[in-house]
């Protein structure tokens, strides 16, 4: 018996069915007897199992109107062990495929992020050098003093934010 897995086939059915599991969940919930979120993403991992729960099992296969046997596979473990090294590798030529067709890492997201921060606080210590310490850090207080003084005390949201820096870009002067 040890040498045989039992893996659930979950994300298999409701790919067929182009059905996500979070909506295969809510449908669960509004039948009034859903097994949990956790219990429904254990079983979409397609990795062995030891113990199910037919709490668990009953709702999914009333839902999904397919006999127990359709929502789980039972397989040698070598053969299970050779799928998980093939999907591995599978995913990682995609990865790197993906990677050389121009997805950016979150590293050069980030480092673009710092380089925006560091060119608007370089500008605004040029324009307002009076809002930093002699450390160079921003000084929080004398900003929101800055922008009151500027703005009064109406509240500014959305489009007007917008318009406001535009208006102010158009005349030469910082927002």
């Amino acid at each position: 018996m040890t040498d045989l897995v039992v893996v659930p086939r979950l994300r298999r059915l409701l790919s067929e069915r182009r059905l996500a599991l979070d909506e295969f969940h809510r449908r669960l919930v509004a039948r009034g007897d859903a097994p949990s979120r956790a219990a429904l993403g254990r079983l979409a991992q397609e990795r062995p199992i030891r113990v199910i729960r037919i709490e668990t099992v009953l709702p999914i296969l009333e839902e999904l109107a397919v006999p127990f046997g359709t929502l789980f596979e039972s397989l040698p473990r070598a053969e299970w062990e050779r799928r998980e090294l093939a999907n591995g590798q599978a995913r990682a030529v995609a990865t790197t495929l993906v990677d050389r067709n121009g997805r950016r890492s979150p590293l050069t997201a980030d480092k673009e992020t710092d380089a925006a921060i560091a060119r608007l606080q370089d500008d605004l210590r040029a324009r307002s050098p009076e809002l930093f310490d002699h450390r160079g850090r921003l000084r929080k207080r004398a900003l929101v003093d800055r922008l009151t003084e500027r703005f009064g005390s109406q509240t500014v949201e959305g489009e007007e934010v917008v318009r406001r820096i535009n208006a102010a870009r158009h005349h030469g002067r910082a927002p």
